[in-house]
């Protein structure tokens, strides 16, 4: 049975705080970093808080399906792009929550076909079994815990 963990306004707010300074104090050169991805829609609102915390570089969307109509998980599709290259530039890409893991595994492949300069991984939640490790991670949660964070409508 799956635990729900409810994430307010004041938790977002902090762990993107949080988050966004560990990047920041982990990083050298100027800037950090020139664009952030995001992934829609769950990166969208945390892309926008960390944007504010690393000097507010350009974001860019990627939207991306990884549910099908009847809510279940399902291999992510991506229907939309940015238009825009990241040869040579700095880039973190940004996600909610670093689940499967598919949906950040895709992206990331995405941008690094663009040859970009240095690129990130960053998310607000992290659980073990995702197939790939976030390079950066606010919290780390269990498997069986579902995030419910104060945008989505439930």
């Amino acid at each position: 049975m799956k635990k729900i963990q409810k994430v307010t306004w004041e938790d977002l707010s902090k762990l993107c705080e949080k988050v966004a300074l560990e990047f920041y104090s982990n990083i050298s050169g100027y800037p950090v970093v020139n664009s952030i991805v995001t992934i829609s829609s769950g990166g969208l609102v945390p892309a926008r808080l960390i944007a504010e915390n690393l000097q507010n570089p350009k974001i860019y969307v990627y939207g991306v399906r990884s549910y099908d109509r009847d809510g279940k998980r399902c291999m992510p599709v991506i229907y939309q792009t940015p238009d825009n290259f990241f040869n040579g530039q700095r880039v973190l890409i940004v996600d909610d929550i670093a689940d499967s893991g598919e949906t950040l595994s895709l992206i990331k492949d995405k941008v690094l076909e663009q040859n970009p300069d240095r690129l990130h991984t960053l998310t607000i939640h992290y659980k073990p079994r995702s197939r790939i490790k976030p390079d950066f991670f606010a919290e780390q949660i269990d498997n069986n815990v579902w995030i419910q964070y104060p945008y989505e409508i439930k």
